[in-house]
C-alpha cells in the first residue's frame, strides 16, 4: 500500500519513461490511488497479469471476445457520471467502466498476451485498434463491437 504522494512521485516516474518502456497501467492504477489511499499499484498491476493469463489465444479478437464476452466487461451506460469509471482499479472490480479505462483492460491484457491495441482518441469517445491490422478496431464501451469501418454512429455526442 502506497502513501497518496507515493503514487503522485511513481506516476511522474511513469509518465517520464520513454514510450518503449511506459507502463499505463501503473500510471492509471497511481491516478485511481489518489481516489482509493489503500491501494496497491503492484498489486493491481498483478491483477491485469491473472487476467491476461486467463485469456485463451493471442489475437485481437480472442483478447476482445475474452474481456467483452466471457469476462463481462461493458460499459456502464446506468451511471456514465460515477467517478469509479475512470479508476482502473474499480473497472477490475466491477467489470464495467467509461470508453478510456474499457481501453485500458483491453490494451494492457493485449500486452501481457503479446497483442498491439492501440487507444484511438475520437471526438467524445475512445476506441482501440488491432496495432497490426490498420482498419481493424473495437468500440470497447459496447463491449465485443468489432467493425472495419468507422462512422458517425459510433461517436457518443
Amino acid at each position: 500500500m502506497a502513501a497518496p504522494s507515493d503514487a503522485v512521485e511513481r506516476f511522474a516516474r511513469e509518465v517520464a519513461e520513454p514510450p518503449s518502456t511506459f507502463r499505463l497501467d501503473a500510471a492509471a492504477f497511481c491516478i485511481a490511488a489518489q481516489a482509493h489511499p489503500d491501494l496497491d499499484v503492484d498489486e493491481g498491476c498483478g491483477r491485469l497479469d491473472a487476467l491476461a493469463a486467463r485469456c485463451p489465444d493471442a489475437t485481437f479478437d480472442a483478447v476482445r471476445e475474452f474481456l467483452f464476452r466471457t469476462e463481462g466487461f461493458r460499459g456502464n451506460r446506468e451511471a456514465y457520471e460515477d467517478p469509479e469509471n475512470s479508476f482502473l482499479d474499480a473497472v477490475l472490480e466491477r467489470r464495467t467502466g467509461i470508453p478510456i479505462t474499457l481501453a485500458i483492460v483491453m490494451m494492457e491484457v493485449g500486452r501481457r498476451v503479446g497483442v498491439r491495441i492501440d487507444g484511438v482518441g475520437l471526438p467524445g469517445h475512445f476506441i482501440v485498434a488491432d496495432g497490426t491490422a490498420p482498419g481493424r478496431w473495437c468500440d470497447v464501451f459496447d463491449g465485443d463491437r468489432k467493425s472495419t469501418r468507422l462512422n458517425s454512429s459510433h461517436v457518443k455526442r
